[in-house]
């Protein structure tokens, strides 16, 4: 692979990306300002769709049969770039909110449109009590119609791999007894790395795999639950880092959905 060639590529994406966003932002803003998320959901995959586009991703998308729209959704997949959020956005057919930094609310324009469209602030802090106010907020957007994203590795990527999974979103999806849309991104990092310099115009597919129902684990399985999940996740993925050495590059057979442990018994304790 030339310099020349990654030169362009990086050029392409980032140029294409900033400008787009940046003429496209104003009509985002005016729209979420003044109609509802549903209403303006349409705009914002048309806007996106044509960004990427134009940055020369290409979207393809495995599974969305799967998915019921009568059912409360927590979207959980791996995470490996900045990209992840409007690719995502350009595929799933319901609106969906997230995690924001508390101090991103703080900032002009952007804070006050993140605020109004749902997304859920978060600080660093440590209190068990903010933990339960975070918990609070997200479970009660779910049974609205409204799907909520988590990325629970905590951060992007920089390998590629899929790393460990945080048990926060698990908790709240037991809580607001809703299904589990497990995702796996393919071919992501190889566009947008987040430990190099360059990008890549190239092909991302997004696998959905069948949905979990989180209230069947219960608060004393919430473990179990974040690890069948991330096996579902982790066994479609054929990236660097992948956990399957009989991956070659293209998607493998999916396994059936998880089934829980002690399925049938409705003993809880408290979560660990």
């Amino acid at each position: 692979m030339t310099f020349l060639r990654r030169l362009l590529g990086t050029l392409r994406i980032y140029v294409v990306c900033t400008t787009f966003l940046f003429f496209a932002f104003p009509i985002i803003w005016f729209r979420i300002s003044f109609w509802s998320r549903q209403d303006s959901w349409g705009l914002i995959q048309g806007t996106f769709r044509i960004m990427l586009a134009g940055a020369g991703v290409r979207v393809r998308a495995i599974g969305l049969e799967s998915i019921d729209l009568t059912k409360p959704y927590m979207l959980i997949g791996n995470h490996v770039n900045w990209l992840d959020h409007f690719i995502l956005a350009t595929l799933i057919p319901f609106v969906h909110v997230g995690f924001e930094k508390a101090s991103n609310f703080r900032v002009p324009v952007y804070g006050p449109m993140m605020k109004r469209w749902g997304n859920v602030g978060v600080s660093m802090s440590r209190d068990p009590g903010e933990a339960r106010r975070i918990a609070r907020e997200a479970a009660a957007l779910l049974p609205g119609g409204v799907g909520f994203l988590v990325f629970p590795e905590g951060t992007r990527s920089r390998s590629g791999a899929i790393g460990s999974f945080k048990k926060g979103g698990f908790h709240t999806a037991i809580d607001a007894e809703a299904w589990i849309l497990p995702f796996t991104y393919n071919g992501s990092h190889d566009v947008l790395g987040t430990n190099r310099w360059w990008a890549l115009p190239g092909a991302v597919t997004v696998t959905f795999h069948p949905p979990i129902e989180a209230a069947r684990y219960g608060k004393a399985q919430v473990a179990q639950l974040a690890k069948d999940t991330r096996e579902v996740i982790a066994r479609a993925y054929y990236g660097p880092g992948s956990e399957h050495p009989e991956a070659d590059g293209s998607p493998q057979q999916l396994p059936p959905p998880p089934v829980p442990l002690a399925a049938e018994s409705h003993q809880e304790t408290p979560a660990s």
